[in-house]
């Protein structure tokens, strides 16, 4: 299979903290299809990632 990268810059909104709380701070964005996404920053995921750096690597994310 192959694959093709696209670079696309977006405008995304101001950072938005509703909460000194991890989990609190967002900012967004709307892609070319029109969907609206939210970004949030969870402070936990620093020393406790969502994947496990040994298991990046199969799911072809970057292992460093």
């Amino acid at each position: 299979m192959d694959w093709t990268l696209e670079v696309v810059i977006l405008p995304v909104s101001d950072i938005m903290q509703f909460s000194p709380d991890d989990g609190g701070t967002f900012f967004g964005f709307a892609d070319p299809d029109g969907n609206t996404w939210a970004i949030q920053e969870l402070k936990v995921r620093e020393e406790k990632p969502l994947i496990p750096v040994e298991h990046r690597g199969r799911l072809g994310a970057p292992t460093d």
